[in-house]
């Protein structure tokens, strides 16, 4: 692992992060800091592969001298990073930068009893890597308490008060993050839109491959670029009316979902029922919060194109504001974006709090 001397080295790094190329002049003055001090602190950096050459910028018209491009070395280091969702899991092995080295994903019902040993499987499948892998990282659905490490509540898992961080890291002996799924997919968003956003909604739709119910959806909350959790890691439950419970006489299937076209004589009542409760649920939260864009991900894409459609339509025609013509977005990546989405999380306050990255570092 590397060691970070000082928090201009921090700063440094965090900067070429965000940012991802820089020049030292660049640099300096984008941290108000003299160029000798940055070369000193690039010096170390550079010396542990940390920060490495990406090319050479040629001179104007005004001449002068050629300038380094340096980058992050996206590779020194990676992120285990898994989504949890209902039936299925996600792993990806991802570089610095949240580009995807490797990925191992199967179905498997996870609960209470076997969730660690779930991870462990995620885990064994990129053993290779174990050495070089800086974190872990859980992204799942429910009240999750991230600087603790505890899932306080979590009705689609069916966990209640569990210390899953502290299991993970005596098992496996890495420092290890959980996030709220919707969290997570409000990060990767974030991310990936470069932050041109102050104010957004995640929503994280979760159907489980057979369901009797659905006790409600994810609304991963940013304000000011900033992911909010509420006094008691809670912001975002939302849940619903489940008048629409499921009855003997009608099996309700994840995969059956694309299948129905609206408007249509087919269209089954239950399943009507359930958009119609969602979309007013929608339509509550985002009105109170009057975000610039809401983000509808996860399985929303298991309804066909048509139901699409028409949650974009009710939703828009039942707010209390004019939206325009992009306020609602489809994140078609499925859970993909939702593991991606913990590991931004992680690493955006890696490369944010300085003491809290020399603790990971030394752990």
């Amino acid at each position: 692992m590397i060691t970070i001397k000082n928090q201009t080295q921090h700063q440094i790094i965090n900067r070429i992060w965000t940012k991802d190329r820089f020049t030292r002049q660049e640099l300096s003055k984008e941290l108000n800091l003299n160029r000798s001090t940055i070369s000193r602190s690039l010096e170390g950096l550079m010396e542990q592969s940390v920060i490495v050459k990406d090319s050479i910028q040629n001179p104007g018209i005004a001449g002068g001298r050629k300038t380094e491009v340096l980058k992050l070395n996206d590779n020194l280091m990676k992120i285990m990073a898994i989504s949890i969702v209902n039936d299925r899991i996600l792993a990806l092995l991802l570089n610095l930068k949240g580009h995807i080295i490797d990925q191992y994903a199967f179905n498997d019902k996870v609960n209470e009893t076997n969730i660690m040993s779930e991870i462990e499987k995620a885990f064994h499948e990129f053993e290779a890597h174990a050495g070089d892998i800086l974190a872990v990282t859980i992204s799942m659905p429910g009240i999750i308490d991230s600087k603790e490490g505890l899932i306080q509540f979590s009705y689609d898992l069916k966990i209640k008060n569990m210390s899953l961080k502290k299991m993970i890291e005596d098992r496996l002996g890495i420092y290890t993050y959980i996030e709220n799924d919707a969290n997570a997919g409000a990060a990767a968003y974030l991310f990936e839109s470069g932050m041109k956003h102050n104010n957004l909604i995640y929503y994280m739709f979760s159907f489980p491959t057979e369901f009797k119910t659905y006790g409600g959806i994810g609304a991963g909350i940013v304000l000011n670029k900033t992911i909010y959790k509420g006094s008691r890691s809670a912001a975002g439950e939302v849940i619903l009316d489940n008048s629409w419970r499921y009855s003997q006489e009608y099996s309700l299937h994840a995969k059956d979902l694309g299948g129905f076209c609206y408007p249509s004589n087919q269209f089954p009542t239950i399943i009507e029922d359930m958009i119609n409760n969602l979309i007013n649920r929608i339509i509550v939260v985002t009105t109170l919060l009057d975000p610039d864009k809401i983000i509808l991900g996860g399985d929303i894409t298991d309804f066909s194109d048509s139901v699409i459609t028409h949650l974009k339509t009710k939703i828009k025609q039942g707010l209390d504001f004019q939206s325009t013509e992009d306020f609602i977005e489809i994140d078609t990546t499925g859970i993909n974006n939702i593991a991606l989405g913990g590991a931004i999380s992680f690493l955006n306050r890696f490369f944010m709090d300085y003491e809290w990255a020399l603790k990971i570092l030394e752990q």
